[in-house]
Protein backbone atom coordinates (compact mmCIF):
# COMPACT_ATOMS: atom_id res chain seq x y z
CA UNK A 1 0.00 0.00 0.00
CA UNK A 2 3.18 2.32 0.64
CA UNK A 3 4.29 1.69 -2.60
CA UNK A 4 1.01 2.53 -4.34
CA UNK A 5 0.88 5.84 -2.41
CA UNK A 6 4.02 6.89 -2.87
CA UNK A 7 3.91 5.95 -6.55
CA UNK A 8 0.07 8.48 -6.61
CA UNK A 9 1.92 11.32 -5.02
CA UNK A 10 4.69 10.94 -7.27
CA UNK A 11 2.72 11.25 -10.27
CA UNK A 12 0.69 14.03 -8.62
CA UNK A 13 3.72 15.82 -8.11
CA UNK A 14 4.87 15.34 -11.50
CA UNK A 15 1.85 16.31 -13.31
CA UNK A 16 2.02 19.53 -10.90
CA UNK A 17 5.48 20.73 -12.12
CA UNK A 18 5.92 23.77 -13.56
CA UNK A 19 5.75 27.56 -11.86
CA UNK A 20 5.39 26.95 -8.52
CA UNK A 21 3.93 30.26 -8.02
CA UNK A 22 1.77 32.54 -9.88
CA UNK A 23 -0.53 35.56 -9.45
CA UNK A 24 -2.46 37.50 -11.49
CA UNK A 25 -4.66 40.68 -10.51
CA UNK A 26 -6.98 42.73 -12.47
CA UNK A 27 -7.52 46.08 -10.03
CA UNK A 28 -5.97 49.38 -10.89
CA UNK A 29 -6.75 52.79 -9.83
CA UNK A 30 -7.60 53.91 -12.95
CA UNK A 31 -6.23 56.95 -14.82
CA UNK A 32 -5.30 58.88 -12.24
CA UNK A 33 -6.66 62.79 -11.47
CA UNK A 34 -3.12 64.25 -11.51
CA UNK A 35 -2.32 62.35 -14.53
CA UNK A 36 -1.62 64.52 -17.58
CA UNK A 37 -0.71 62.50 -20.55
CA UNK A 38 -2.35 60.89 -23.57
CA UNK A 39 -5.03 58.35 -22.06
CA UNK A 40 -4.52 55.85 -24.44
CA UNK A 41 -5.33 52.27 -24.03
CA UNK A 42 -1.58 51.31 -23.86
CA UNK A 43 -1.48 53.06 -20.21
CA UNK A 44 -4.33 51.43 -18.94
CA UNK A 45 -3.62 48.06 -17.70
CA UNK A 46 -6.44 45.34 -17.65
CA UNK A 47 -3.90 42.58 -16.08
CA UNK A 48 -0.72 42.72 -14.74
CA UNK A 49 0.98 39.10 -13.40
CA UNK A 50 4.13 37.61 -11.54
CA UNK A 51 5.48 34.46 -12.04
CA UNK A 52 8.79 32.14 -10.66
CA UNK A 53 10.25 30.62 -13.68
CA UNK A 54 13.04 28.51 -12.01
CA UNK A 55 15.53 31.14 -10.95
CA UNK A 56 13.57 34.40 -12.88
CA UNK A 57 10.57 36.37 -12.32
CA UNK A 58 8.69 36.58 -15.14
CA UNK A 59 6.25 40.11 -15.13
CA UNK A 60 3.46 40.68 -18.03
CA UNK A 61 1.26 43.25 -18.16
CA UNK A 62 -1.77 43.34 -20.86
CA UNK A 63 -3.05 46.87 -21.79
CA UNK A 64 -6.24 47.74 -23.50
CA UNK A 65 -4.66 48.73 -26.67
CA UNK A 66 -0.97 47.54 -28.30
CA UNK A 67 2.02 48.12 -26.36
CA UNK A 68 3.82 50.93 -28.68
CA UNK A 69 0.65 53.41 -28.94
CA UNK A 70 2.04 55.58 -26.69
CA UNK A 71 5.40 57.02 -28.10
CA UNK A 72 7.89 56.96 -25.20
CA UNK A 73 5.62 55.31 -22.41
CA UNK A 74 7.77 53.05 -20.21
CA UNK A 75 6.08 50.41 -17.89
CA UNK A 76 7.66 50.56 -14.32
CA UNK A 77 7.58 47.59 -12.17
CA UNK A 78 8.41 48.20 -8.20
CA UNK A 79 9.26 44.69 -6.47
CA UNK A 80 9.58 44.85 -2.91
CA UNK A 81 12.12 41.88 -1.78
CA UNK A 82 12.46 42.97 1.72
CA UNK A 83 8.66 43.01 3.54
CA UNK A 84 7.47 46.04 5.61
CA UNK A 85 10.72 47.89 6.08
CA UNK A 86 10.31 49.06 2.21
CA UNK A 87 10.72 52.39 1.20
CA UNK A 88 7.47 54.20 0.26
CA UNK A 89 8.30 56.76 -2.57
CA UNK A 90 4.97 57.79 -3.69
CA UNK A 91 3.40 58.27 0.03
CA UNK A 92 3.21 62.46 -0.47
CA UNK A 93 1.27 61.83 -3.50
CA UNK A 94 -1.00 59.50 -1.43
CA UNK A 95 -0.36 56.17 -1.89
CA UNK A 96 1.66 55.20 0.98
CA UNK A 97 0.75 51.83 0.16
CA UNK A 98 2.82 50.99 -2.76
CA UNK A 99 6.40 49.84 -1.21
CA UNK A 100 9.66 48.95 -3.27
CA UNK A 101 12.97 48.75 -3.12
CA UNK A 102 13.31 47.70 -6.61
CA UNK A 103 12.21 49.37 -9.65
CA UNK A 104 12.41 47.78 -12.89
CA UNK A 105 11.43 50.42 -16.27
CA UNK A 106 10.69 48.75 -19.41
CA UNK A 107 11.04 49.96 -22.29
CA UNK A 108 9.14 48.99 -25.56
CA UNK A 109 11.05 50.12 -27.57
CA UNK A 110 14.29 49.79 -26.69
CA UNK A 111 14.50 45.79 -27.13
CA UNK A 112 16.04 44.91 -24.38
CA UNK A 113 17.44 41.32 -23.85
CA UNK A 114 14.31 39.15 -21.70
CA UNK A 115 11.77 41.82 -22.95
CA UNK A 116 8.76 40.87 -25.52
CA UNK A 117 6.24 42.52 -26.73
CA UNK A 118 3.16 40.76 -28.36
CA UNK A 119 -0.09 42.98 -28.92
CA UNK A 120 -1.01 44.63 -25.82
CA UNK A 121 1.27 42.33 -23.80
CA UNK A 122 4.66 43.29 -22.38
CA UNK A 123 6.45 40.73 -20.74
CA UNK A 124 10.08 40.90 -18.62
CA UNK A 125 12.00 38.01 -17.77
CA UNK A 126 14.16 39.26 -14.49
CA UNK A 127 16.55 37.40 -12.94
CA UNK A 128 16.09 37.07 -9.32
CA UNK A 129 19.53 37.05 -8.52
CA UNK A 130 19.93 40.74 -10.32
CA UNK A 131 17.35 42.05 -7.47
CA UNK A 132 19.00 43.88 -4.38
CA UNK A 133 18.41 43.24 -1.16
CA UNK A 134 16.37 40.02 -1.38
CA UNK A 135 15.20 38.98 2.37
CA UNK A 136 11.74 37.44 1.75
CA UNK A 137 11.17 34.23 -0.23
CA UNK A 138 10.62 35.29 -3.97
CA UNK A 139 6.97 34.05 -3.79
CA UNK A 140 6.13 36.79 -0.93
CA UNK A 141 7.37 39.21 -2.92
CA UNK A 142 5.75 42.63 -3.35
CA UNK A 143 4.91 43.49 -6.80
CA UNK A 144 3.13 47.16 -7.87
CA UNK A 145 3.55 48.46 -11.77
CA UNK A 146 2.61 51.91 -13.04
CA UNK A 147 3.09 53.26 -16.73
CA UNK A 148 4.76 55.94 -17.12
CA UNK A 149 4.45 59.07 -19.79
CA UNK A 150 6.40 61.55 -19.60
CA UNK A 151 8.64 62.94 -16.70
CA UNK A 152 7.20 63.70 -12.75
CA UNK A 153 4.89 62.03 -11.19
CA UNK A 154 1.98 63.96 -13.46
CA UNK A 155 3.26 61.08 -15.85
CA UNK A 156 2.38 58.21 -13.85
CA UNK A 157 -1.16 57.06 -15.46
CA UNK A 158 -2.40 54.94 -12.95
CA UNK A 159 -1.27 51.97 -9.86
CA UNK A 160 -1.73 48.34 -11.09
CA UNK A 161 -2.79 47.32 -8.52
CA UNK A 162 -3.89 50.26 -6.75
CA UNK A 163 -2.58 51.81 -3.32
CA UNK A 164 -0.35 48.78 -2.36
CA UNK A 165 0.79 45.56 -4.09
CA UNK A 166 0.45 42.12 -4.77
CA UNK A 167 1.97 38.87 -3.97
CA UNK A 168 3.80 36.52 -6.25
CA UNK A 169 2.51 33.86 -4.24
CA UNK A 170 -1.17 35.10 -3.56
CA UNK A 171 -2.60 33.41 -6.17
CA UNK A 172 -1.54 29.68 -7.37
CA UNK A 173 -1.72 29.32 -10.90
CA UNK A 174 -4.87 27.70 -12.37
CA UNK A 175 -2.65 25.81 -14.60
CA UNK A 176 -0.90 24.24 -11.58
CA UNK A 177 -3.60 24.01 -9.21
CA UNK A 178 -5.25 22.06 -12.33
CA UNK A 179 -2.42 19.75 -12.65
CA UNK A 180 -2.46 18.74 -9.21
CA UNK A 181 -6.27 17.70 -8.78
CA UNK A 182 -5.48 15.07 -11.66
CA UNK A 183 -2.67 13.70 -10.12
CA UNK A 184 -4.82 13.46 -7.28
CA UNK A 185 -7.34 12.11 -9.15
CA UNK A 186 -4.77 9.47 -10.52
CA UNK A 187 -3.76 8.96 -7.05
CA UNK A 188 -7.77 7.98 -5.92
CA UNK A 189 -7.87 5.68 -9.19
CA UNK A 190 -4.93 3.80 -7.90
CA UNK A 191 -6.02 3.51 -4.59
CA UNK A 192 -9.49 2.46 -5.54
CA UNK A 193 -7.66 -0.30 -7.93
CA UNK A 194 -6.14 -1.79 -5.58
CA UNK A 195 -8.60 -2.25 -3.03
CA UNK A 196 -11.00 -3.68 -5.37
CA UNK A 197 -7.64 -5.99 -6.16
CA UNK A 198 -7.33 -6.86 -2.24
CA UNK A 199 -11.18 -7.50 -2.28
CA UNK A 200 -11.44 -10.06 -5.42
CA UNK A 201 -8.26 -11.94 -3.63
CA UNK A 202 -9.92 -12.02 0.13
CA UNK A 203 -12.97 -13.56 -1.87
Amino acid sequence: MRSILAGGLTFAAILATGPAFAATVTTSTGFLPTYVGPQNGDLEISSASATINGADLVLSATADAPIGTTPGAVYVWGINTVGASAPAPFASEGFGGVLFNNAITVNPAAHAAGVTVSGDTITDIVAISSLKNVVLNPQQFGISLWPVAGSGFSAFSEFVPGNGTFAVGGVPEPATWGLMILGFGGLGVTLRSRRRMVASAAA
